[in-house]
């Protein structure tokens, strides 16, 4: 169900293990005071950049979450890819949840630690996006002086032509072959 006056929306992709999923991430929410959250229910995975489009109008935040077979890696690197691109392009923030598993035991053993994760991503965005979060000043070191040019120390200028008096030196004394093979 979408209500129009969510900030967050979770977009999460038809499967056997929907409900785990869905049930991890509201508690995770709730975990981080997110009370006010939206979700819609889509058929397929490989749709998941479409529907964000979609509903990335009535929300400011998306979390969009698919499971694929343990053996479709390269889809669910392609699905993150868009994903973030959708909100690069629409300037909203995208968390794309893709993750693949071999069974339903697997994802009731990994769900729980992935929906904290990508709540916690979800609930920073929220911070964000309120203009609530902590800004740290951070003190950068002072800038080295600028080198000094003394005895010890030569302008590169000074360097490159003791450089250039060197190489006359060893090519006077080994000969022209040496000539011929620098230039």
């Amino acid at each position: 169900m979408f209500s129009d006056d969510a900030k967050v929306a979770v977009i999460i992709a038809a499967g056997s293990c929907n409900e785990v999923v869905l049930d991890e991430i509201k508690k995770s929410f709730l975990k981080k005071d997110i009370t006010q959250f939206s979700h819609v229910e889509v058929s397929d995975a490989k749709i998941l950049p479409f529907a964000a489009q979609n509903i990335a109008a009535k929300a400011q935040i998306l979390l969009t979450v698919g499971l694929l077979p343990h053996d479709n890696h390269g889809l669910t690197q392609s699905l993150n890819s868009a994903l973030l691109q959708v909100g690069v392009k629409l300037n909203i923030a995208v968390i794309p949840a893709i993750f693949t598993a071999n069974s339903l035991l697997e994802v009731k053993a990994i769900i729980p630690e992935l929906a904290s994760k990508w709540v916690n991503t979800t609930a920073e965005f929220v911070e964000v996006v309120k203009g609530t979060i902590d800004h740290k000043q951070v003190v950068l070191p002072p800038a080295p002086p600028a080198p000094v040019f003394s005895e010890d120390v030569k302008a590169p200028e000074a360097i490159l032509a003791e450089f250039r008096e060197s190489l006359k030196v060893i090519i006077l004394h080994t000969g022209s072959n040496v000539w011929r093979a620098i230039r």
